[in-house]
């Protein structure tokens, strides 16, 4: 089993910005999670909000398959929709060069008409 999540000690408003713009851009992506999405969506939505807010790009897939399926990978490059009963982890980050990063994680099931969080920490968060 794969699950990130950032927390911050003490207080921090610089990194509570982050984590935020992060959660908010995770959960536009969501928004679009149901079978006959491209997966290419849930790639594009969360990079291109966080670009708006003036975030560098991550440098990774935006999620992956979990429970020995493979996939949906969810990037830029894949070219298959969504599917009722598929997992995979999302995880959209920011990494500030020099200063540490955010990502979130939950896993997520694609239920016959949208989406589930399967991991309980990121169901009480988004």
């Amino acid at each position: 089993m794969d699950v990130a999540h950032t927390f911050i000690a003490g207080r921090s408003q610089y990194w509570e910005n982050i984590v935020e713009k992060v959660s908010h851009a995770l959960s536009l992506g969501l928004e679009k999670a149901k079978p006959g999405t491209p997966i290419s969506v849930l790639d594009e939505i969360p990079r291109k909000e966080l670009r708006k807010q003036g975030l560098p790009d991550y440098p990774h897939l935006s999620g992956h398959p979990i429970g020995g399926f493979y996939k949906p990978v969810i990037a830029d490059f894949v070219n298959y929709e969504l599917e009722a009963n598929m997992v995979f982890a999302y995880e959209p980050a920011v990494y500030i060069h020099g200063k540490g990063g955010v990502r979130i994680e939950p896993h997520v099931l694609i239920t016959s008409n949208g989406y589930e969080i399967l991991t309980e920490f990121h169901r009480k968060i988004l």
